[in-house]
């Protein structure tokens, strides 16, 4: 919008569908969410028996995480 523009006005009826239709969404969006997670592993971390002995769960040094890249790569 630039200036000396006015916002568009929605009737309330208007507003209250796109509530309705926005709950709906949010609703179904949520429900897909727990059935994912739900199929999710417990990770690692979560198991003391997986510890290993650098203290960490990955087994690597907690330093360098991720994908690493040589200087190279940033020219």
């Amino acid at each position: 919008m630039t200036a000396g523009q006015q916002a568009p006005h929605a009737a309330p009826g208007e507003l209250r569908l796109l509530a309705v239709d926005l709950t709906e969404a949010l609703t179904d969006v949520h429900r897909v969410a727990e059935s994912r997670g739900a199929r999710l592993l417990d990770p690692p971390w979560d198991d003391p028996d997986v510890i290993d002995d650098q203290g960490d769960a990955d087994g690597g040094d907690d330093d360098q995480d991720g994908p690493q890249l040589s200087a190279e790569a940033f020219g």
